[in-house]
């Protein structure tokens, strides 16, 4: 007797609450957009099956073969960070990750994993993730800074200061003046409109007391932490304006 081959099974990924279990029936509230998954080809205790897959993973399921559903892991590219010695000495690595059939394991929601590869790795959702790559982003700047004081003063001297120049080395102003400020950090507008984002460094009345001006809708005065949030706050809405100009591409190349 003939029999007929069974096609391989596709095995959706699970969507679980943070407790492991399945969500409750859908809300009015609108769900957030899913991420983009593909299906994919993977070795489950010997036997070929289709999965999802997140579109960041890198893992061969393949050539990875699990005994079972549970085993199957996600994972991305890792993003090391080396100090530059002789040997390019190892500091830490981060990856996304995921197990999303073992329901009660901590490792089966989508996160990232931080490691140094010599203590337990540390997991971080999507905001922890956020903020800890603005915290790598100021340590940056701090080392940076260092860097270029440990520099000979003779290799970058200071650019001479203009006639009539304020003797507070900050201070842009020329000639006569009450109070100090600094020249403008700013984004200059499209198409020769008005800058936006102004930022400088402000002593109104000469008395030691500076703070950055910041010009939102209205001008507010912040210091250094208060700018360093909103520089955050830029960041995260970067991706939103490339985001837009993505949408218009795509209601462009469809006209």
């Amino acid at each position: 007797m003939t029999t007929m081959a069974h096609a391989p099974a596709i095995i959706p990924a699970l969507n679980l609450t943070p407790t492991g279990r399945l969500p409750h029936a859908a809300t009015s509230q609108t769900p957030p957009p899913e991420p983009k998954k593909d299906i994919v080809p993977a070795l489950i205790g010997g036997a070929r099956v289709y999965i999802e897959c997140p579109e960041w993973c890198t893992v061969d399921h393949v050539a990875t073969s699990e005994r079972c559903l549970a085993d199957l892991s996600h994972a991305s590219t890792f993003a090391d960070l080396h100090v530059p010695t002789g040997g390019r000495e190892f500091l830490f690595h981060a990856a996304l990750f995921s197990m999303p059939y073992a329901e009660e394991d901590p490792d089966s929601p989508p996160h990232m994993f931080v490691d140094d590869e010599r203590q337990d790795g540390i997991r971080l959702d999507a905001d922890g993730a956020t903020e800890f790559a603005d915290r790598l982003i100021t340590m940056a700047a701090q080392v940076r800074r260092m860097a270029q004081a440990l520099s000979p003063s003779e290799s970058t001297p200071p650019a001479p200061r203009p006639t009539g120049a304020c003797p507070v080395e900050w201070c842009g102003q020329l000639g006569p003046h009450q109070g100090h400020t600094s020249n403008e950090v700013a984004v200059q507008g499209p198409n020769g409109t008005d800058a936006y984002l102004i930022a400088e460094l402000i002593d109104i009345d000469a008395s030691g007391a500076v703070h950055i001006g910041f010009e939102a809708s209205e001008w507010v005065g912040l210091d250094a932490a208060g700018l360093r949030a909103e520089v955050a706050k830029l960041r995260a809405h970067l991706p939103r304006l490339e985001a837009l100009a993505a949408t218009l591409d795509t209601i462009e190349s469809n006209k």
